[in-house]
């Protein structure tokens, strides 16, 4: 059972992190996110980022890895249950950890292709702006580029796109 927080908090339960919005009028829509950086501190910046843009009528639920070898578990855990994740957010460049998000994003995608599964939205966010870092992440297959320091509008803009767009489930 998912824990009910007030407005603009958050609990932390078995690696989860439920972020909640007081419910407003009308139907409301969980969208779950997998969050995966190798720094603590990266990680916690980004579930902040996306507490401050939660749409209207949008439910962000939120679960955090610190490697590619995580996430890409936890990647095949929920679509084993039947409840995929709706978002990736994948740090780029994990040098504390034992995959990069690049090569966990091209073996996702693998996955995806051999077991038919829909296409799940993976956006890289990295430190390092160069143009050939981003055409690489590409074409591991990430589907999108955030450089770290983003501005809260462009953030908005960006997951708005991805978790907006119309889906094959």
């Amino acid at each position: 059972k998912k824990a009910q927080t007030p407005r603009g908090t958050s609990t932390k339960q078995k690696g989860k992190r439920n972020l909640k919005r007081a419910k407003s009028e009308g139907s409301e829509s969980v969208v779950s996110v997998l969050v995966v950086d190798d720094q603590k501190l990266n990680r916690i910046i980004m579930i902040k980022m996306l507490q401050k843009i939660q749409p209207l009528n949008i439910l962000f639920e939120i679960v955090e890895a610190s490697s590619g070898r995580a996430a890409l578990q936890l990647l095949r855990e929920a679509v084993t249950s039947g409840k995929p994740f709706r978002l990736a957010i994948f740090d780029r460049d994990m040098g504390g950890g034992d995959m990069d998000g690049d090569v966990a994003a091209e073996i996702w995608r693998g996955e995806e292709e051999e077991n038919g599964y829909n296409p799940l939205p993976i956006l890289a966010w990295s430190a390092n702006e160069n143009p050939e870092i981003q055409k690489q992440c590409l074409e591991h297959g990430m589907t999108d580029f955030m450089k770290k320091g983003i501005s809260l509008e462009n953030f908005l803009e960006c997951i708005q796109k991805h978790i907006l767009r119309p889906t094959l489930m």
